[in-house]
């Protein structure tokens, strides 16, 4: 159980159907995951907590990604970040992480607003809940990030791992240090 979450029992994901920890942020992952469903995407379409091994210098982590969304071809259409507290603040790193996994689109949210942005341009192109594109508004197969270079792709894994691992809160159990002896 983490330590920095107030654990309020378990409750039964709504994509995998798996039990996991019934947490404010899981609640706030289900709501949206919820939302999904509703305005048309199959389970198949939803992939959660997509595991993205950082590099920066020589250290590496492992952090999980919210929600990468795919078309009926299993094309990537975008990907949800979800984190508590101001949008703004994860616009930056949700970008670097949309970039990497090469989504035209990403919709950064605390659960309560969200906006939805064209990933290369950084352009907000809607804002809240209902920005959530519906299946038939997904962009037309093809249509993804150009591969990056390797000076583009290191970037966004040094951004990232800004963020994510240099700022984490030292009791966060989502993060995994992998064999660089740099542990909080």
């Amino acid at each position: 159980m983490g330590k920095h979450h107030l654990v309020l029992g378990s409750m039964q994901d709504v994509i995998s159907g798996s039990i996991i920890e019934d947490n404010h942020d899981n609640r706030y992952r289900q709501k949206i995951a919820r939302i999904l469903l509703k305005k048309g995407y199959e389970r198949n379409q939803i992939q959660a907590r997509i595991p993205v091994v950082l590099k920066c210098d020589n250290k590496k982590a492992l952090i999980h990604l919210d929600f990468l969304i795919q078309n009926q071809s299993k094309h990537t259409c975008f990907l949800i970040r979800y984190g508590p507290g101001s949008i703004v603040t994860r616009r930056t790193p949700s970008r670097a992480a949309a970039m990497l996994t090469g989504s035209p689109l990403l919709i950064v949210t605390n659960g309560e607003d969200a906006e939805l942005i064209e990933t290369r341009s950084g352009q907000i192109l809607a804002q809240g809940l209902e920005a959530i594109p519906f299946p038939e508004e997904l962009p037309e197969p093809g249509t993804t990030i150009p591969v990056l270079s390797a000076e583009t792709r290191e970037r966004c894994h040094r951004i990232l791992y800004a963020f994510e691992i240099n700022d984490a809160c030292p009791c966060d159990e989502n993060i995994c240090y992998l064999d660089n002896g740099d542990y909080p």
